[in-house]
């Protein structure tokens, strides 16, 4: 069997409208802690590190992690890593 068909990699997209528990700037990025719902993961808590493109301060890379506590008890954690981008008060985060 072929690594390919060994691989199987499904579909999945959510989106996740969290409060900002804290903030902390450093001098190379800031970390914020976020709580919301995702889904069918329920209730989560996520650690963004966001660093500052030098070129377009209204844009940069972020990395992670994600715990999550679905409404059956089940508990799920993953790493995040991805980009940003802000417009005005509105910031954006695409993580795999």
């Amino acid at each position: 069997m072929s690594v390919l068909e060994r691989l199987k990699l499904e579909s999945e997209s959510y989106s996740v409208e969290g409060t900002i528990t804290s903030v902390t700037s450093t001098a190379t990025g800031t970390t914020a802690n976020v709580t919301g719902k995702a889904g069918h993961y329920g209730k989560v808590y996520l650690t963004y590190n966001f660093v500052v493109n030098p070129k377009h301060e209204t844009q940069g890379s972020v990395t992670g992690i994600g715990r999550a506590i679905t409404d059956d008890g089940e508990s799920n954690e993953g790493t995040r890593n991805g980009v940003w981008t802000r417009d005005g008060h509105i910031m954006t985060v695409y993580s795999l």
